[in-house]
Parts: structure tokens; sequence; C-alpha cells
């Protein structure tokens, strides 16, 4: 108890600390500087009508247009919420909902092997319920507590609906590790030490899964001892048919990678960004996306912002747009919440 209590402040420490990197690192005006004279001149600045106002430390000092154009600047967080397309970032709200439709078809997959018949709307509507939880805890852990108990309630066995919710996490990882890593390497991405992170957990995870289903057919689930989260997969292996909704659930999982990795590519042009490496939008998204799942603060807040400013550099993206396709992507999280309070008001009232 006393190491569980240790964990958590160290990785809440860690999230705060992040969270003063990013705005360290982040410039909210446009930070601009003069080539000719050096980096020493490096300012804040924003625009007004007949030119720049710099931001020095001895004050204001207001420069006309033809001085403001011979500025080198790197662009502010206000800029780029300016030049963001309105229209463009409402369109990947609907297809953020519409994508989310896609974890219920993973789910179901996974959940056949109990024998009960549940409709893709019903998982659906669980799983959007599920991530109001993730507003308050970290990690989705009172998610994935609602997804267990709404299984159970529906007549799944509580050791299959515990497994299903592991592997539903295990499966996406392996998957949004794969297809960031295949699109990073079709677009001759230089090899690196992240992209053989992301080649490791492409491979390492469905070959811990097979070694799941060898352990199940041999020994059993008796030999495990205390790792329940193991034992309670061996259980679920030894189900028939259990290695084929796997795989069901793996061909979903890609579809949920990919409409991930998509609308944040889409993001990024909605923002007005030009990335120099297109590869490592994807491969910096993946590995931004599995900093978010660590028990930090809920939704990553730290440590998902500095590795989005991170890997997203890597990509040519300036730190202001690589943290604004943050709280982009955050932001239509938020509104998929939205939904979830909206159909819990309503399912609440048609019952009452």
């Amino acid at each position: 108890m006393k190491s569980s209590k240790l964990r958590r402040v160290f990785f809440a420490l860690l999230a705060v600390l992040a969270l003063g990197m990013v705005a360290y690192a982040v410039p909210f005006r446009d930070r601009c500087y003069d080539t000719h004279v050096g980096a020493s001149t490096r300012a804040p600045v924003s625009r007004v009508e007949n030119g720049c106002v710099l931001y020095l430390r001895s004050g204001e000092v207001t420069i006309p247009l033809q001085a403001c154009a011979q500025l080198t600047c790197e662009p502010g967080l206000i800029q780029v919420v300016h030049r963001a397309s309105a229209p463009a970032l409402l369109m990947l709200v609907a297809a953020y909902l519409a994508a989310t439709i896609l974890y219920a078809f993973r789910w179901r997959a996974l959940l056949t092997v109990s024998g009960v018949k549940l409709s893709v709307a019903e998982l659906w509507r669980v799983s959007t319920l599920a991530q109001m939880g993730g507003v308050l805890l970290p990690g989705g852990v009172g998610g994935d507590a609602l997804r267990i108990v709404s299984a159970k309630e529906r007549g799944v066995p509580t050791g299959i609906a515990a497994a299903t919710i592991v592997l539903d996490r295990f499966i996406g990882l392996a998957t949004l590790a794969a297809l960031a890593l295949v699109l990073a390497l079709a677009m001759r991405t230089p090899w690196s030490p992240m992209l053989a992170l992301l080649l490791g957990i492409a491979l390492g995870v469905p070959m811990a899964l097979l070694l799941v289903v060898v352990v199940a057919r041999r020994w059993g689930a008796q030999t495990l001892g205390r790792l329940e989260r193991l034992r309670t997969l061996i259980d679920y292996f030894r189900t028939k048919g259990a290695g084929a909704h796997a795989a069901r659930a793996f061909a979903w999982s890609f579809l949920v990678s990919g409409s991930q990795l998509l609308i944040v590519r889409a993001i990024v042009l909605g923002l007005g960004e030009r990335p120099k490496v297109e590869g490592w939008v994807y491969a910096g998204t993946a590995v931004s996306m599995m900093v978010t799942a660590l028990p930090g603060l809920p939704q990553g807040w730290g440590t998902a912002d500095v590795a989005y400013v991170y890997f997203l550099d890597k990509a040519g993206i300036a730190a202001a747009g690589a943290l604004g396709v943050c709280l982009s992507y955050r932001l239509l999280y938020y509104v998929y919440v939205l939904v979830a309070v909206g159909l819990h008001a309503g399912t609440t009232a048609v019952r009452r």
C-alpha cells in the first residue's frame, strides 16, 4: 500500500514537472530574432497594425513593418490558434465521434467468446460512458472498472470481462505501434531508437499473447501464483474460440489505430503546420499516445504534452504547433466525454 502511494506521488510530481517544462519551452507569443545580430536578440513578439511589438526586458518596443519582416520568428501559441481552420476542426469532431464506434467493434470481438450477444450500439454507449472516468482518473482506471461491471451486468463472466479489457489495451498498443512504424518506414524516416521501440512493441505484444496461449493449453492458470492479470488472460484463452476472436479484435484494432493517426495528421493540417519529416508525425504521435496512458495526471496532462512537443519537433513542427496538436486532440476527447454525459443524463431521464 505504501509503495503504491509513493508511486502515485512520483508520477504526479513527474506530470507537474512536465507541465512546467512545457510552459517554459512553448512561447505564448511569437518568438523572433534578427539573424544578422544573433539569437541573443530573441524576444516575444505580437503583431500590430503598423508593425510589431517586441517585449524586451527593458520594456516594450514597437518597430515598423519593414523591420518586422526581417525578423526570423517561431510561432507562438496565440498565432497557432489564430491560424487554425475552424471548419476543419469541427469536421474532425464528427470524424472523432464516428471513429469511437470502432472501439465498440473491437471490444465486441473479444466479448463474443463469452457467448453473450451484445450489440455494437450498447457497447459503444458503455465505452462512451466509461470515458468519463478518464477525466478524473489517470490511465482510464475508472473507465475500465465501469466496463467490467457493465459487461458483468449483461451476463458476461467477470473473468472474461476483465480479460477483454486487458486484451483491448494490449492489442491497441500493438496495432498503434505497428501501423505508425509502417507509415514511418514507408515515408523513408531515418532509423532511430524510437522506431526500434515501436518495432519491439509491435512484435512483442503478439508474441507475449502467443506465449499466454501456449501456457494456457499446457499448464493452465494455476502455475502463475499471484500474477492475477496473466491468470485472467490464460483463463480467457482456455475458452473455445478465444484465439479467433482475438484475431478479429486485432483486425478491428488496425482500423482504430489508423483512425487515431489520421485524425492527428488532420489536426496538424488544420493548424496550418507543414511537417518537414512526415514519418515522424505518425511515429511521434504513436509514442505520445502511449505516454498519455501513463498513471500521472488524467489524460496525460504534462507528460503527453512534453511527448508531443519533443517528438513532433523531430517532424519539424515548432513547439507551439506541437502543443496545439496535443491540446486539439485532447479537446476532441473532452467533446466525446460531453457526449457521454449527455447520453447518461438522457438515459437516466428516460428510466425515471
